[in-house]
């Protein structure tokens, strides 16, 4: 095609027509873009879900279930329903609904159905307005029979608990001071004493304990003249007991043993330190020893009344089996419960305000059910055996003997103990175990998986995006500067024929080196608008990936 047909196909009408073109085209395609990403970086996650139950599931048995909604947003929580159903081989067969607590927390108990074993998935249908509905799957195994799950023995971080200045043990004597459960501040804590020989068999006789440092009940501590808190008699087990609200982080106790005929005269004593544990909730069951179908009482409480003290309840393998509804609120009296049929061995009770991995902060009570008559010494057989099989786990007690521990549960489970200290020794062994958190299992968040879907797409545009203004601008530039040279190109043409249509000899030469030297300034503020448009558009594409990313 010659240069006259290209100049037929290219009339002003249509040069005007793919500047403008051009001159539209490059500014849309850059709004589309930022207009998209603008889209795409409010691309957000509006809430979470958080499934807590048991893996494996047991046809026939009880289990507990909590599932959480939380919105991402400041705004509180809205009311939930959610519908339960397990799905196994193309049946469904619905769950109870659960209670709603508040918060976006529903939690209750599940009875399984009948299924075989094997596979099967737990399908929750979430509606929760004005958020969108959620429908989650969660695979769940079928067993006909559980192992035993392990608790996680817990040991305080805190660093007051391991500045101990307590003094070491008395040469002829054992002296020991252990909470039930644990020390913590603001509540009511009961204390045991306990007294050996050095080698570890239990001592009975007069005794007292008097406080150093730090206030217990009405009691405040005095170094120079403590104020006695209690006085009496080890038991045949070499126990006695003490309680009183706590008032300070520190206790500093001394036990003085007192000589048989003369009271005033100290044969053995011992300073102790107790540090309150980081807590802010208090658990307890009375009593340790329960039958089958007898009910004890649950006392739980927290500091903050604002907030609920959820208390769950382990089977003796471990087992998330029941959580109470609704839960405690602030400081109620005793609660009334009563072990399920079937539930045997040593349960355990865990309290916490927080559900979400409570963790350190939880707090432990156990219960014995044994269907056989306390008389028969059952219980005492299986709480030593217990304590035996946990001798190794460490303590924050630098006094801790092992075999010494050894020698006291052998001479207890061979002693015969009147009533009052088969009360103690029980108390002791359940009260004195260590501090392992089952905490409640979970089997579904949803929050890092759908993290992560946004993360992908947000992944997903920006590469389109890079291929969008790169690909394309660079086209657009490529076309843009070919067109201006040919545009440049075909004007200076022009000009210098009409030039040699109106002018002659060493004049026309003159205009025509003007008429290039102004082509030449024009091809190159031409290039360096060209070169600052790919700059733009080089910091437009920085500045678009920054609005994608910002999560």
């Amino acid at each position: 095609m010659s240069d006259d047909e290209i100049e037929l196909l290219t009339s002003p009408i249509e040069r005007r027509a793919v500047s403008r073109l051009f001159v539209i085209g490059g500014p849309l395609g850059l709004a589309i873009a930022i207009i998209v990403s603008l889209w795409v970086s409010h691309l957000r996650i509006s809430d979470s879900v958080i499934v807590q139950t048991e893996p494996q599931w047991i046809p026939g048995e009880s289990l507990a279930l909590r599932v959480q909604l939380t919105p991402e947003g400041p705004d509180p929580a809205p009311q939930a329903v959610v519908t339960l159903e397990v799905e196994q081989g193309g049946e469904r067969h619905p769950l109870p609904a659960l209670a709603d607590v508040g918060g976006g927390l529903l939690q209750g108990g599940v009875v399984v159905p009948s299924l075989t074993p094997g596979p099967a998935t737990l399908c929750l249908h979430v509606e929760a307005s004005p958020l969108p509905p959620r429908d989650e799957r969660i695979e769940l195994e079928i067993v006909g029979q559980r192992a035993p799950i392990e608790a996680r023995h817990v040991v305080s971080t805190s660093m007051s608990q391991y500045a101990d200045d307590s003094d070491p043990q008395p040469e002829t004597h054992a002296i020991d001071l252990r909470p039930r459960g644990r020390v913590l501040a603001g509540f009511d804590n009961e204390l045991w004493l306990r007294v050996t020989d050095a080698k570890g068999r239990p001592w009975s006789g007069p005794a007292a304990v008097r406080l150093v440092d730090g206030e217990l009940g009405d009691a405040r501590g005095d170094a120079e003249a403590p104020p006695l808190v209690w006085e009496g008699r080890t038991d045949e087990a070499g126990l006695a007991s003490f309680h009183g609200v706590l008032s300070s982080e520190v206790l500093r106790l001394r036990v003085e043993l007192r000589d048989e005929v003369d009271a005033a005269k100290v044969v053995a004593q011992r300073q102790l330190r107790l540090v309150s544990f980081a807590g802010a909730v208090h658990l307890r069951v009375d009593p340790e020893l329960s039958s089958p179908g007898e009910a004890v009482e649950v006392l739980a409480a927290g500091l903050s009344a604002k907030r609920p003290v959820f208390v769950d309840v382990y089977d003796a393998n471990g087992a998330w089996t029941e959580t109470f509804q609704p839960p405690v609120q602030g400081r109620e009296p005793p609660r009334p419960w009563t072990p399920p049929a079937g539930r045997e061995g040593l349960l355990q009770l865990e309290a916490y305000h927080f559900t979400n991995e409570p963790g350190e902060s939880t707090a432990v009570a156990r219960l014995l059910v044994d269907p056989r008559p306390p008389a028969e010494g059952a219980w005492l057989r299986a709480l030593v055996e217990r304590q035996r099989a946990t001798l190794s786990l460490p303590r924050n007690d630098r006094s801790w003997d092992e075999a010494r521990e050894r020698v006291y549960l052998d001479t207890l489970a061979a002693r015969s103990l009147g009533p009052e200290a088969q009360r103690s020794a029980r108390a002791w062994l359940v009260g004195t175990l260590p501090i392992e958190v089952h905490g409640p299992p979970t089997v579904l968040r949803t929050r890092e998986r759908d993290l992560a879907a946004v993360l992908d797409t947000k992944q997903r545009w920006a590469m389109g995006m890079r291929i969008f203004l790169l690909v394309g601008g660079g086209l657009f530039l490529v076309a843009m500067t070919i067109l201006m040279v040919r545009s440049h190109a075909r004007d200076a043409e022009a000009t210098l024929r009409e030039l040699q249509k109106l002018n002659e000899g060493a004049e026309r030469e003159q205009l025509e080196a003007h008429v290039h030297q102004a082509r030449r300034a024009a091809l190159l503020r031409g290039l360096l608008m060209i070169v600052m448009m790919a700059g733009g558009l080089a910091c437009a594409v920085l500045l678009l990936e920054s609005f994608v990313w910002d999560l």
